[in-house]
Parts: structure tokens; C-alpha cells; sequence
């Protein structure tokens, strides 16, 4: 085969695969995103959304009506958004995890140190201790200094809110590229 005429079918084939691709992401485009939006939203007082302008509006008792986020922000009663129009949706969820993770690992680390210091004083026979007392020492008051430092977090967290991302629109994947010099399809993630 020549090569005009290999350049000529790969890109019908490009062409046709990018228009498969988009009318398949249309297709999900139009229902898929709504269903999603609508159990992330579901029972949440309060939204946080950024419009595709790079806008951040929040909401207040969302709901869905057709294809248009609906609910009442502070400048307005009434504001209504097209979900095409959304870029990023985030609802507040606790911070006890977050509270309980930060505090384990500060706990672990401060415990451990304070189990390696504990490790070398002797009540009754002083001798140097050995590195595997030191160890065990160190592992110990990591493991206590965790679960206390943990706790404290857990609790110290527990009121506190934080925004979790519930819904991120997908830009399309599949462009061709066609250039003088360049045939070929561009994937963007």
C-alpha cells in the first residue's frame, strides 16, 4: 500500500472512532451525571458547587428539577444551574477520620520516641539496655501513643465538617489530532 493511501484510511478511522466516542460520552453526558449528582446531593443541607466559569456558589436544600440544580444561595432565593454547567460538586461530610488519622500518627511518632527514651532508664539493675529492648521499647509507645493521641483526635475532630468532592464532570477523552505532519488521536485524562 502507499502511504497517502494508509494516511487516508487511518484517518477515517480516527474520525469514525472520535465521533463513536462522542456520541457515546453524550449519550452518558445527558442521564448518567444527573442520576449521580441526585444521590450525592440526596438529604445534604448545604452544597458546594464550581460552574464551569470557575465560579463557587453554595447552596442551600438542593434539589434536582429536570437537568437544572436548583436551591438558595446567599445573593439569591432562587438560584437554578444547568448541570452541564457544573464543574465540581462537594458536600460537607465529618472530620473524625481525618481527626483520628492525623492524631494516630502524630501519637505513634511522639509515643515511639518516648518508649525508645523510656526503654534506657532501670529501676533496679542498670545496665545498657540492648537495641532489640530499644525496639520493643519504641514499637510499645508507638502503638499506646496512637491509639491515645488517635482517640483525642477522633474526639477533638468529631464536631468539625470538612467538603468531600462528590461530582466531577468529565471532559471529553478522545480528539483527534490532524495536522500537516501528525494524524493520530489525543487522550486527555
Amino acid at each position: 500500500m502507499k502511504p497517502h493511501l494508509i494516511r487516508v484510511l487511518f484517518l477515517a478511522a480516527v474520525s469514525g472512532a472520535s465521533a463513536t466516542g462522542a456520541v457515546a460520552q453524550s449519550a452518558d453526558r445527558s442521564g448518567a451525571p444527573v442520576a449521580i449528582l441526585a444521590r450525592a446531593i440526596a438529604n445534604q443541607p448545604r452544597i458546594r458547587l464550581r460552574l464551569a466559569t470557575g465560579t463557587i456558589v453554595e447552596l442551600d436544600r438542593a434539589r434536582l428539577e429536570g437537568a437544572a440544580l436548583v436551591g438558595r444561595s446567599r445573593t439569591r432565593d432562587n438560584a437554578s444551574y444547568r448541570v452541564e454547567d457544573l464543574e465540581q460538586v462537594w458536600r460537607q461530610v465529618g472530620a473524625a477520620d481525618r481527626g483520628m488519622a492525623i492524631g494516630a500518627g502524630i501519637g505513634f511518632f511522639g509515643g515511639a520516641l518516648g518508649g525508645f527514651a523510656l526503654s534506657g532508664i532501670c529501676a533496679v539493675s542498670c545496665s545498657r539496655p540492648s537495641g532489640s529492648a530499644q525496639l520493643q521499647g519504641a514499637l510499645v509507645g508507638g502503638l499506646v501513643g496512637a491509639v491515645a493521641i488517635g482517640a483525642v483526635g477522633l474526639y477533638a475532630a468529631a464536631p468539625s465538617k470538612r467538603w468531600k468532592s462528590v461530582y466531577k464532570s468529565l471532559p471529553a477523552r478522545l480528539t483527534p489530532v490532524m495536522t500537516l505532519d501528525r494524524i493520530g488521536i489525543r487522550l486527555a485524562f
